[in-house]
């Protein structure tokens, strides 16, 4: 991992000093110097860099390294974990310097690493660099796999369907927001003296972060224009209505605005007189910071940009993409997913009826969703209308007259609820259970309906197909022996694949193993 010290930074030709970062060692308590600093991934001289550090003691220069030998030395000092930057540097290298102390400043530090400055905040920030994506795509996987779901992992099934573009656009805008912080702010705050910097900047770069990946105030509620279509089915004027959107990504950026604009910073109103007069401090600051930003004023501009088309994007989605119900993907009983995709699709290029198709073509074309991002997992059929289709055609066409459809469905209801006891006692709902790879461990005994995949639903139909010669009952009295061997049919013929599953699946598990030659 790496870290920096504020006690060891790196003065420039311009004079700013810049922390210098250093691959810690936790087993060892040793840290050796990469020649690099913090914001910026170009290399110093080591030349340079070891002349200097040969003098202090504690480090010590081998193999051309510079090495701390021991980092308890400095532990108050040890300011923070940043991850390694990417190769960002626009501008000459960093000519012969020299080395010169800085005071001591955790609050400093934790300006300068874009982690520690969100430390308890990650889970609407940092979140969306790594996990949430790659948990998603685990999630697919899992859902795809199964063979039964209950309502509770189809619904599960959707949002994760919904999830991968969104997640893909907020990915690339919390990297965007990384890269604007660390090469911009970071890089300048570095040079600035820790004293001269009010208690407050803290907050203020933090909250101005959140405020930019936190959809929940303004970007994920309606517009006036879409509470109107949603109450009044009124037809959305979406130039208008895009307009509205800007004003809301804006205000979320109005921080970082404040550096490029002719704006006021949005500081926030004081409750206490001693806070009153920390903001006050950080109100005089700002404007003296802002000219020392300047000249990453083109640069500040195009990401904020960016950032701004990406914060409508994903707060549309967010918006649009929640009105994609269960029931409004079902098509005779069936959940069909592929529904889902051709909709998601539609409001993303559809410019005469969605919002979100204008956002989506005014992002940046490196930042544009691929075509094939999203795969659709396949169909999934009802098992109530399976069990009901089988009903019926079991009935001789003697008594068939004699049941309404109000005592078939009552029938079917009865399969239904057996069915799904029998289902449940698969997995007892622990998620870890060898069968929850292929029956979802969420559905409980108060669920109505099951789901199955198209394979499973044709093996199903075939297998009654042998059997329904020996199911039809030519009594109307003998309806409850028909619920009966229903039942039967399809729990044994769930056990069986079950089986058949878990077998395969230790085989494939099974180690492979090696013949040994003396």
């Amino acid at each position: 991992m790496l870290i920096y010290f504020q006690t060891f930074t790196y003065q420039d030709h311009q004079e700013q000093s810049h922390p210098l970062l250093w691959e810690y060692s936790p087993t060892e308590n040793i840290a050796k110097c990469i020649y690099q600093v913090v914001g910026n991934s170009t290399k110093v001289d080591p030349e340079v860099v070891n002349e200097s550090l040969k003098k202090i003691n504690g480090i010590k220069i081998s193999d051309g390294v510079a090495i701390l030998v021991d980092c308890s030395l400095l532990e108050k000092e040890i300011c923070a974990y940043v991850e390694p930057s990417k190769p960002t540097l626009r501008g000459v290298l960093l000519s012969p310097a020299f080395f010169t102390p800085a005071p001591n400043s955790n609050f400093s530090a934790k300006l300068l690493s874009f982690d520690s400055l969100l430390s308890g905040s990650e889970g609407s920030t940092l979140c969306y660099e790594v996990i949430l994506r790659n948990n998603n795509d685990a999630n697919l996987a899992k859902l795809t796999a199964l063979k039964i779901h209950s309502q509770t992992s189809a619904n599960l099934a959707i949002q994760v369907i919904k999830n991968i573009d969104f997640y893909y656009l907020r990915q690339i805008q919390i990297k965007l927001v990384r890269h604007l912080y660390e090469d911009i702010f970071a890089s300048s705050l570095s040079a600035v003296r820790p004293e001269e910097v009010p208690s407050k900047a803290v907050d203020y770069f933090r909250q101005a972060i959140i405020a930019i990946m936190e959809n929940t105030k303004y970007n994920s509620i309606d517009t006036a224009f879409e509470k109107a279509q949603a109450e009044d089915k009124e037809p959305i004027p979406i130039e208008d209505n895009y307009k509205i959107r800007v004003i809301y990504a804006r205000r979320m950026l109005a921080a970082f605005l404040f550096f490029i604009e002719d704006t006021v910073p949005p500081v926030k109103i004081p409750t206490s007189a001693e806070e009153a007069d920390e903001l006050r401090k950080l109100k005089i600051w700002l404007p003296v910071f802002k000219d020392h930003i300047q000249k990453h004023k083109e640069k500040l501009a195009l990401l904020l940009n960016d950032l701004e088309q990406l914060i409508i994007c994903t707060g549309l989605m967010q918006h649009d993409n929640s009105q994609l119900t269960f029931d409004a993907l079902l098509h005779n009983g069936n959940l069909d997913f592929s529904l889902l995709t051709t909709k998601l699709k539609a409001l993303q290029v559809d410019m005469e009826r969605s919002t979100m198709a204008v956002a989506v073509k005014k992002l940046n074309s490196a930042h544009k969703i691929p075509s094939d991002l999203i795969s659709a997992p396949e169909k999934i059929y009802s098992l109530k209308s399976l069990v009901h289709d089988w009903f019926k055609k079991a009935l001789h066409e003697d008594i068939q007259s004699e049941f309404k459809e109000s005592e078939i469905n009552a029938h079917v209801e009865n399969i239904v609820q057996q069915l799904v006891t029998e289902i449940c006692g698969c997995t007892k709902g622990f998620s870890r259970s060898e069968e929850a790879k292929w029956i979802s461990h969420t559905m409980t005994s108060s669920d109505t309906d099951v789901y199955v995949t198209r394979e499973w639903e044709m093996n199903l139909e075939a297998e009654f197909s042998k059997l329904k010669t020996k199911l039809t009952i030519t009594k109307s009295k003998h309806a409850s022996h028909l619920e009966a061997d229903i039942v039967k049919f399809v729990t044994s013929f769930i056990h069986q694949q079950l089986e058949q599953l878990k077998h395969q699946n230790q085989t494939t598990d099974a180690p492979k193993t090696t013949e040994m030659t003396l």
